[in-house]
């Protein structure tokens, strides 16, 4: 039988950040049903656990999905190597006829031939890969929701406050750099904190993200441990069309 490590109240603040991933605690609060400071040591536990966590993806263009297969005895030594790489968006155990899935994250256009004709080719116990290009997204992965949340409660949600009038148009391609990094790392990731760490105003990162949010230049998404859902197992649909 599945067992869940997460209880009602978890489900609760996870479809919330589903719906709004850098909502501050004070703003969930009232529509998760809890105070602010429970939240946040909810999330923290969650975080520290692995049983979710929030990404956010600047400038995705295209990408692929690479189809691994490995020697007999090679798989972990391949997994490990390839859950450290940086151009490896996420990494997927199948059975069939690949033994991992491979999605790459197409920022620019030498990240698929960097790991398809460089990166696996001098990687010991690779026995072959398939690359399929992505030209376009139809649906993507995060918008899918759980069903913890009311109709009503949902609808408490206001969308991400949008630029200020007097903020730049365009994120300049330093500080661009330095918000795909660190929201990569953590979706959630403070303003005031990548501010000191990068010597930059609080304001102008807060621009940015806002800029970047409403041009839908950068996606937030909120994941969980599939192993904690309903839903332990998903499948991949290979579908050839004429």
């Amino acid at each position: 039988m599945h067992e869940s490590r997460l209880d009602v109240l978890d489900r609760r603040l996870l479809h919330a950040l589903q719906i709004e991933p850098r909502a501050s605690w004070a703003a969930l609060a009232p529509v998760v049903g809890v105070d602010a400071a429970t939240l946040s040591r909810r999330w923290q536990r969650l975080s520290e656990q692995g049983l979710s966590w929030v990404t956010g993806t600047v400038d995705w263009r295209g990408g692929a999905l690479v189809e691994v297969e490995c020697e007999p005895g090679a798989f972990s030594a391949v997994m490990a190597a390839l859950v450290e790489d940086g151009d490896v968006a996420s990494l997927d155990v199948t059975v069939g006829t690949r033994d991992l899935l491979v999605t790459l994250a197409g920022y620019d256009a030498e990240v698929i031939p960097r790991f398809a004709m460089r990166r696996l080719t001098q990687l010991p116990g690779v026995r072959a890969a398939r690359t399929h290009l992505i030209v376009d997204h139809m649906l993507e992965g995060g918008g899918w929701r759980l069903r913890e949340l009311t109709p009503v409660e949902t609808a408490r949600f206001t969308p991400p406050l949008p630029p200020r009038a007097r903020a730049a148009r365009r994120v300049a391609p330093e500080l661009r750099a330095i918000l795909r990094y660190e929201l990569a790392l953590d979706g959630r990731a403070l303003v005031s904190r990548i501010a000191h760490d990068y010597d930059l105003a609080p304001q102008r990162v807060t621009d940015a993200i806002a800029t970047l949010r409403a041009t839908g230049e950068l996606r937030i998404r909120t994941d969980i441990a599939r192993r904690h859902l309903e839903w332990p197992v998903y499948a991949w649909y290979f579908v050839e069309a004429p």
